[in-house]
């Protein structure tokens, strides 16, 4: 069913019909911003059209998701892609220049992006080859880090327009995480950096409009996530690492992973802490693990009940990943050693119980959260954690 109406009424009639399948309102508000965004895209020179926009993803299980899952359904534009590749060879000659600028730009600002690189450094741009046009529409979605990486390599390779199309429609975009996925059309269209085959409910499509899902395509929908997270979970128990993603892959190693050796010169009571909340981390691992296998051999009767196992299923496997990613930091002696050294050699805190407790957390919450691990779900975990570990640590108990 297509929903239609002026902007505003529009708007409104996406909220409340929609609301009953957009758990979480933050998404509902991003499914917004993405939509603009490729409306913009699909009207611009952009060589790649969307023709579909959908959400996947806990955003449509719980009401605060932990981030946003959008699925773009696109094709290349064939007539486009002559001038994309005349935008590509020149920038691939001008790798180093650009890198040079950025250096540059960063010295002076202390920060660089290809957004202020292209505004600041536009006059030297159009000499190295650079229209107008490619200014203003394809090289302020590149990042400095793309041209870091580029410039190691022997020879650089062919930007394709899809590698620009998550940055694009992030534009503007504040609040949760907002991740973008691909549902290639065409071949033009496949990436290897973005996450493809990615079952999705379609909420938009191109020369419609918002549309609202029939009840068969909800439980299409289900069935075919079941059927992902199924053999997910199913290649974690047989552990057929051949199938199973690497962020998975963490969690058989942290079930066989070894009790940490504290470093020399530690305190006992730091080292008995540490010790706790790793036995701690590690029994809830093995305890959520038979959860899951518990999960996996569940039946389910009606659409209801699926989605329900559905999102036990993601909840479970999103805990295991961030306990197995605590119990490996424990076990890992070079992390010990650095958060160790941190306090008793730096200059910040001093060489108490209570700050080895929150230099550890502190350290946890920040790698994880570099390697995507979410942050509010490890913050809420440790407390919970260290709170056992330390009853029977702590001075003076």
């Amino acid at each position: 069913m297509t929903i239609g109406g002026t902007a505003t009424e529009k708007n409104t009639n996406i909220e409340r019909r929609l609301t009953n399948l957009v758990r979480d309102r933050t998404a509902l508000r991003a499914l917004l911003h993405a939509v603009s965004r490729v409306e913009e895209l699909n009207h611009s020179e952009f060589p790649v059209a969307v023709e579909a926009v959908g959400l996947t993803g806990s955003a449509l299980r719980i009401e605060d998701a932990g981030d946003i899952d959008v699925v773009l359904a696109c094709r290349h534009r064939e007539e486009r892609m002559k001038e994309w590749w005349e935008f590509d060879q020149i920038l691939r000659k001008s790798v180093l220049m650009l890198l040079e600028m950025a250096y540059e730009l960063s010295y002076e600002t202390g920060r660089a992006t290809m957004e202020a690189l292209t505004r600041i450094y536009r006059a030297e741009l159009l000499e190295l080859g650079f229209k107008e046009k490619w200014l203003n529409n394809w090289l302020p979605f590149l990042t400095i880090s793309w041209l870091r990486y580029v410039a190691r390599l022997p020879a650089v390779p062919r930007l394709r327009p899809v590698g620009l199309l998550d940055r694009f429609v992030r534009k503007g975009w504040s609040g949760k995480r907002l991740e973008i996925h691909v549902d290639p059309l065409d071949e033009g269209c496949r990436s290897s950096r973005l996450a493809t085959g990615v079952p999705y409910i379609v909420l938009w499509k191109r020369g419609q409009g918002f549309v609202e899902p029939s009840r068969e395509e909800l439980d299409r929908f289900l069935r075919a996530e079941h059927q992902k997270l199924k053999h997910l979970v199913k290649a974690l128990i047989e552990r057929d690492v051949s199938t199973l993603p690497t962020a998975y892959m963490d969690i058989l190693g942290a079930l066989e992973a070894e009790e940490p050796v504290c470093p020399p010169f530690t305190p006992q009571e730091w080292c008995t802490a540490t010790a706790r909340l790793y036995s701690e981390a590690k029994r809830l691992l093995i305890q959520r693990y038979n959860y899951l296998v518990e999960l996996a051999n569940t039946e389910h009767c009606d659409t209801r009940e699926l989605s329900e196992l559905n999102r036990k299923l993601s909840a479970t496997l999103k805990e295991l990943e961030a306990l197995s990613y605590i119990v490996n930091t424990l076990s890992n002696s070079r992390a010990l050693d650095k958060i160790v050294e941190n306090i008793i050699y730096g200059a910040k805190s001093k060489a108490s119980f209570g700050s080895f407790l929150q230099e550890l957390k502190n350290y946890l919450i920040r790698n994880g959260s570099r390697i995507g691990v979410r942050r509010k779900h490890l913050h809420k975990l440790l407390e919970d954690l260290t709170s056992k570990a330390t009853t029977i640590t702590s001075p003076g108990r």
